[in-house]
């Protein structure tokens, strides 16, 4: 085992290595400092390792940068993506209508999922669908309005059909 020695090195702090092998991670304050005795395995170091500050801070604002660009193109298409399925439950709720149309000669009534559920036999499948089917005028209904939402979106789809 190698005794451990101390050397003040100039009032910078105490430097602490064994006597023929280095402690590794050893910390010169001073150029003064460098000039103690060294051994030959200790490595010096020239080329520092890890970011400075100013190369964080670039990377942290490229990509703040980026995130928001980003987030406004993810939401949006999000937003196209609900409406499109509600279109596609849309078309799926005319063609059920049609084929009643066929059956009964007239149009039917729904004020929620749950009637229509009911009456046609259309489920959407999705809970934050909503649908209303509004038909025409007393009497044998030959005109209907199909106005489904989505909970996550502001904007509705809207089928309107007379025949």
């Amino acid at each position: 085992m190698h005794a451990l020695t101390a050397q003040n090195s100039a009032n910078k702090g105490w430097l602490w290595y064994k006597e023929k092998t280095p402690l590794r991670g050893v910390f010169f304050t001073s150029q003064a400092d460098k000039a103690l005795p060294r051994s030959p395995n200790m490595k010096q170091t020239t080329n520092p390792r890890g970011f400075t500050l100013t190369e964080a801070l670039l990377a942290i604002a490229i990509i703040g940068i980026l995130a928001a660009i980003a987030v406004p193109s993810y939401s949006e298409y999000i937003k196209q993506t609900h409406l499109n399925s509600a279109a596609q439950k849309a078309e799926h709720l005319q063609l059920l209508l049609q084929e009643y149309w066929e059956d009964n000669e007239t149009y039917v009534e729904g004020a929620n999922n749950a009637e229509l559920q009911t009456k046609l036999g259309w489920h959407p499948g999705d809970t934050s669908i909503k649908s209303t089917v509004v038909a025409g005028d007393a009497g044998i209904k030959t005109s209907f309005i199909i106005t489904i939402s989505h909970d996550d979106v502001s904007d509705n789809v809207i089928i309107k059909y007379t025949r």
